[in-house]
Order: structure tokens, then sequence, then C-alpha cells
């Protein structure tokens, strides 16, 4: 069975992008080969990034589903999809 992860990723306090995959996946955070163009920039230029493990699950379906929700819940400025206003925070 296959372990799957949310996680997120901070710089200085601030969580900064949200991410799920399989366990390992968020290796790609501190790598600098990340398909995300700010975190290979704060890889580059050295800056502190501290990846945390939110959740585990046992399908991609479940991790993909608690993504969404700290997404939305959290606004982080790196990511993109999953990442817009809700309705009734649209101004008119």
């Amino acid at each position: 069975m296959k372990d799957y992860v949310v996680y997120c990723v901070k710089l200085e306090g601030e969580v900064v992008y949200i991410g799920s995959g399989i366990a390992g996946r968020e290796k790609h955070c501190t790598s600098g080969t990340s398909h995300n163009y700010n975190l290979n920039k704060h890889h580059f230029n050295n800056d502190e990034i501290i990846v945390e493990i939110l959740g585990r699950f046992s399908t991609k379906e479940s991790a993909a589903s608690e993504e969404t929700l700290y997404i939305r819940s959290l606004r982080p400025v790196y990511n993109v999809v999953g990442n817009k206003p809700l309705p009734e925070n649209i101004n008119k």
C-alpha cells in the first residue's frame, strides 16, 4: 500500500506552498528541481525552506482533497491551482 502525504512549505514562518503526493514527493521543494519556479529560486538563494508533513493518507484522492482544503484555508502565495477566491470573497 502506498503512503500519500500533504505537506507545506514555510519561509520565515509563513506557509507559501501546499502540496500532496506519494510520500517523498515533498522533497522537490528543497531540491532546486521543483515545477514551482519560486521554490527553486529560494533553493538557489540558500534561503531557509521548512517543509512539514501535514497529514498521511492511504489514497491519492483523500490526500488531494485535504490539500485543496488547506489551500483554500491558508491561501499560500505559491499555489496557483485551487487558490481562487471563494464567491463570497469577491468584491462586486
